[in-house]
């Protein structure tokens, strides 16, 4: 993307010239990121799997049936993720599977995760924290999982800390790749005078009305942009509506006649359906600094 000079360059190679841009690309799975990842996922007796892509869902289906005992590992990484809850819902499931089929007591079920707390919202945080301790789950908070040795089933976690490492064997290892914006965005407009992207090369947008920070024709919603909150498809379906109240005012109003005043709003909402079990679900509902914004009220669900 060429902001400067309102054009998309195709792969092949085809140039598509724009008056107003919306940006909607998503993120990308970074499973290159961590060396021997990818070796093991392809390896069918690695133990290695992962519920964050169809190609893999068959596999992780195998791996958690055949699971009899042993040491589980289940990972949360360092990077921006999409719905952040699924790295422990898998987990809840399969601690429950264990239960269901009698191997429990010789099941050591773990969870490594690089933030501090089981979630980003004190309130579902302590929620989930009284359910793992009650299950039984250590936690290793501020671990991030940077190699994958699945020859001899070993883990290796660095600490966010002091950089020191730590090396796990596993039976069965769950693993939730890190995550980036996909590479054609994060060099957009970087060398042109006001670049679109920020360092780490999400869109940079205004938190409120998810307009570009540098060019007013520009707009970005879902997981590839920058504001500060969960990144899950209940976000989009907020997000959406801001959006399209913006484009058509500008539409309206050009920026070349005179500063347009952009009334739609987005509140940070996000929602992560937590499941605990098959039965149960914590349905954690918040916006921007943690506020909550739940909908469903005690009665009501």
């Amino acid at each position: 993307i060429n902001p400067d000079k309102n054009q998309i360059a195709l792969s092949k190679g085809d140039i598509v010239n724009y008056d107003y841009l919306v940006i909607a690309c998503g993120l990308q799975l970074r499973w290159d990121k961590i060396p021997g990842l990818e070796k093991a996922l392809e390896k069918g007796d690695s133990g290695v799997c992962s519920i964050y892509t169809y190609n893999y869902c068959k596999k992780t289906r195998q791996v958690l049936s055949e699971f009899n005992g042993g040491k589980a590992i289940f990972t949360m990484p360092v990077t921006p993720i999409k719905c952040a809850g699924a790295a422990q819902k898998i987990m809840w499931l399969f601690e429950e599977q264990t239960r269901e089929r009698g191997i429990r007591s010789k099941s050591d079920i773990s969870y490594w995760a690089s933030g501090a707390s089981m979630f980003g919202v004190k309130k579902y945080s302590d929620m989930l924290e009284e359910e793992r301790v009650n299950r039984n789950i250590p936690a290793h908070f501020g671990y991030n999982l940077i190699q994958v040795d699945s020859e001899n089933k070993k883990a290796v976690f660095q600490n966010s800390k002091d950089g020191s490492t730590v090396e796990e064997s596993y039976d069965l290892l769950h693993v939730t790749p890190p995550m980036s914006p996909p590479a054609f965005l994060s060099s957009s407009g970087v060398s042109t005078s006001s670049s679109l992207v920020d360092a780490a090369g999400w869109v940079d947008v205004d938190r409120h009305s998810l307009q570009s920070t540098s060019h007013s024709n520009v707009f970005a919603l879902g997981d590839c942009c920058n504001a500060p909150n969960t990144k899950t498809a209940a976000a989009v379906m907020a997000q959406v509506p801001v959006v399209v109240h913006n484009l058509c005012k500008l539409i309206r109003h050009p920026p070349s006649d005179s500063p347009v005043a952009l009334n739609g709003h987005y509140n940070g909402y996000g929602s992560c359906p937590l499941l605990v079990s098959k039965h149960r679900v914590i349905l954690a509902e918040f916006g921007y600094d943690g506020r909550i914004l739940e909908t469903f009220s005690r009665t009501s669900g």
